[in-house]
């Protein structure tokens, strides 16, 4: 499960979203927190930071093929962000 997520210092966005691939397939949706009408799960972010997940109450992101974390903002270039991964046993 991802729990954190370590931010570059040229990370321009403020907020990230995230998209998931359920089965292998390649296709990505983006994860929302109930249903199709809930909210994108999304977390606020800064530059050269490290970010927890947000908060307790909301349910970790685990389980997925795939992922992808999508800025809020247009970045110049690619950017490298370090992932901090909970493994759980299933």
């Amino acid at each position: 499960m991802l729990t954190a997520i370590g931010l570059s210092s040229a990370f321009t966005g403020t907020a990230v979203t995230f998209q998931g691939d359920i089965d292998g397939t390649g296709t990505y949706q983006e994860l929302r927190e109930s249903d199709v009408a809930g909210a994108a799960i999304s977390w606020a972010v800064g530059a050269a930071n490290t970010i927890i997940h947000p908060s307790s109450t909301e349910v970790l992101i685990g389980g997925l093929s795939g992922i992808k974390i999508v800025s809020g903002s247009s970045e110049a270039a690619a950017r490298d962000l370090k992932l901090h991964l909970l493994r759980t046993n299933d």
